[in-house]
Protein backbone atom coordinates (compact mmCIF):
# COMPACT_ATOMS: atom_id res chain seq x y z
CA UNK A 1 0.00 0.00 0.00
CA UNK A 2 1.14 3.56 -0.92
CA UNK A 3 -0.46 5.75 1.75
CA UNK A 4 -2.02 8.84 -0.45
CA UNK A 5 -4.12 10.90 2.11
CA UNK A 6 -5.05 14.47 0.74
CA UNK A 7 -5.35 17.29 3.47
CA UNK A 8 -7.68 20.43 3.14
CA UNK A 9 -7.45 23.30 5.44
CA UNK A 10 -10.15 26.30 5.45
CA UNK A 11 -10.41 28.79 7.96
CA UNK A 12 -13.88 29.31 9.59
CA UNK A 13 -15.92 31.15 11.48
CA UNK A 14 -16.36 31.47 15.27
CA UNK A 15 -17.65 33.72 17.60
CA UNK A 16 -16.10 32.61 20.57
CA UNK A 17 -12.48 32.00 18.61
CA UNK A 18 -10.90 34.16 16.07
CA UNK A 19 -8.30 31.75 14.85
CA UNK A 20 -10.80 28.29 13.45
CA UNK A 21 -9.42 25.97 10.97
CA UNK A 22 -11.61 22.76 9.24
CA UNK A 23 -8.99 20.43 8.34
CA UNK A 24 -10.42 17.60 5.53
CA UNK A 25 -8.36 14.63 5.13
CA UNK A 26 -8.85 12.60 2.10
CA UNK A 27 -7.69 8.91 1.73
CA UNK A 28 -7.05 8.54 -2.00
CA UNK A 29 -6.39 5.00 -1.92
CA UNK A 30 -8.39 1.69 -2.65
CA UNK A 31 -7.43 0.92 1.19
CA UNK A 32 -7.90 2.12 4.65
CA UNK A 33 -5.38 3.80 5.96
CA UNK A 34 -4.90 4.88 9.65
CA UNK A 35 -4.36 8.08 11.09
CA UNK A 36 -2.58 9.19 14.23
CA UNK A 37 -5.38 10.75 16.44
CA UNK A 38 -2.48 12.90 17.85
CA UNK A 39 -2.32 14.20 13.98
CA UNK A 40 -5.60 15.49 14.44
CA UNK A 41 -7.06 18.64 15.66
CA UNK A 42 -10.41 19.23 17.45
CA UNK A 43 -11.31 21.46 20.24
CA UNK A 44 -9.36 24.34 21.23
CA UNK A 45 -5.92 22.26 22.04
CA UNK A 46 -3.78 20.59 20.24
CA UNK A 47 -1.27 17.70 21.28
CA UNK A 48 1.51 18.49 19.01
CA UNK A 49 2.65 21.16 16.62
CA UNK A 50 0.80 20.04 14.04
CA UNK A 51 0.23 23.47 12.29
CA UNK A 52 2.70 25.79 10.82
CA UNK A 53 1.79 29.32 11.22
CA UNK A 54 3.98 32.43 10.04
CA UNK A 55 2.85 36.20 10.50
CA UNK A 56 3.17 39.09 8.34
CA UNK A 57 7.07 39.94 9.15
CA UNK A 58 7.83 36.32 8.38
CA UNK A 59 7.97 35.06 11.90
CA UNK A 60 6.93 31.84 13.03
CA UNK A 61 3.79 32.27 15.42
CA UNK A 62 4.92 30.07 18.22
CA UNK A 63 3.30 26.65 19.58
CA UNK A 64 2.67 27.13 23.58
CA UNK A 65 0.40 23.78 23.61
CA UNK A 66 0.70 20.54 25.25
CA UNK A 67 3.53 18.39 24.10
CA UNK A 68 1.92 14.53 24.91
CA UNK A 69 4.97 12.38 25.41
CA UNK A 70 3.90 8.37 24.58
CA UNK A 71 5.14 5.41 24.16
CA UNK A 72 4.44 2.42 21.45
CA UNK A 73 1.90 3.68 19.23
CA UNK A 74 -1.37 1.44 19.71
CA UNK A 75 -2.66 1.11 16.03
CA UNK A 76 -6.33 -0.20 17.72
CA UNK A 77 -6.70 3.76 18.62
CA UNK A 78 -6.15 5.34 15.67
CA UNK A 79 -8.22 6.78 13.45
CA UNK A 80 -9.64 4.69 10.33
CA UNK A 81 -9.94 6.52 6.85
CA UNK A 82 -11.71 4.27 4.52
CA UNK A 83 -10.94 4.34 0.99
CA UNK A 84 -12.34 7.22 -0.69
CA UNK A 85 -13.58 8.60 2.41
CA UNK A 86 -12.97 11.82 4.09
CA UNK A 87 -12.67 12.64 8.11
CA UNK A 88 -13.49 16.45 9.10
CA UNK A 89 -12.19 18.26 12.24
CA UNK A 90 -12.08 21.75 13.14
CA UNK A 91 -10.05 23.10 15.63
CA UNK A 92 -9.20 26.82 17.46
CA UNK A 93 -5.44 27.71 17.25
CA UNK A 94 -5.71 30.15 19.94
CA UNK A 95 -5.07 27.82 22.84
CA UNK A 96 -2.27 26.15 21.37
CA UNK A 97 -0.19 29.21 19.19
CA UNK A 98 0.83 32.55 20.64
CA UNK A 99 -0.86 35.05 18.33
CA UNK A 100 -0.64 37.95 21.08
CA UNK A 101 2.24 40.58 19.22
CA UNK A 102 2.23 39.19 16.03
CA UNK A 103 0.54 40.73 13.19
CA UNK A 104 -1.97 38.93 10.55
CA UNK A 105 -2.09 37.89 8.06
CA UNK A 106 -1.09 34.55 9.19
CA UNK A 107 0.38 31.86 6.87
CA UNK A 108 -1.18 28.39 8.22
CA UNK A 109 0.03 25.03 7.16
CA UNK A 110 -0.82 21.83 7.98
CA UNK A 111 1.99 19.18 8.25
CA UNK A 112 2.76 15.91 9.78
CA UNK A 113 4.73 11.94 9.68
CA UNK A 114 1.43 10.04 10.68
CA UNK A 115 2.61 6.40 11.62
CA UNK A 116 1.37 3.67 9.92
CA UNK A 117 1.64 -0.56 11.07
CA UNK A 118 2.73 -1.34 7.04
CA UNK A 119 3.90 1.52 6.34
CA UNK A 120 6.19 3.21 8.61
CA UNK A 121 6.33 7.14 8.39
CA UNK A 122 4.20 8.98 5.55
CA UNK A 123 4.03 12.14 5.46
CA UNK A 124 0.31 14.60 5.16
CA UNK A 125 0.52 18.43 4.58
CA UNK A 126 -1.95 20.84 3.14
CA UNK A 127 -1.95 23.71 1.29
CA UNK A 128 -0.78 26.90 3.17
CA UNK A 129 -4.06 29.40 3.66
CA UNK A 130 -4.16 33.13 4.54
CA UNK A 131 -6.20 33.80 7.67
CA UNK A 132 -6.68 37.69 7.25
CA UNK A 133 -7.78 37.68 11.45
Amino acid sequence: MDPNVLAVLAQIGSADERHMVQLTLRNLTDETVLIDPYNLCGGSELSAPIFTIVDAGGHKVPYKGRMVKRGEPDFDRFIRLPPKADHVTSCALDGSYRFEGREPPYRVQYSVYNMHPTEDYFQIRSQAITMAR
